[in-house]
């Protein structure tokens, strides 16, 4: 699956999902969407920092 095409916002995380997630203010699909997105940025932007910029590149052609 993508990360970036997402189901169903709106769909409420299972308790079995909300119970292995450490950010537990995370309740809606949605909302572990964008942490996931900003997590792999953040990824991409320290591996750029270390010379790798493939990651980043990679991440800015995502449509």
């Amino acid at each position: 699956m993508d990360i970036f095409e997402a189901d169903d916002n709106s769909t409420p995380l299972t308790a079995e999902e909300k119970d292995s997630l450490k950010l537990k203010w995370i309740t809606l699909r949605s909302e572990l969407n964008e942490v996931e997105v900003r997590s792999a940025y953040i990824a991409a932007l320290r591996k750029a920092d270390a010379g790798d910029y493939s990651a980043l590149m990679e991440f800015t052609q995502k449509k």
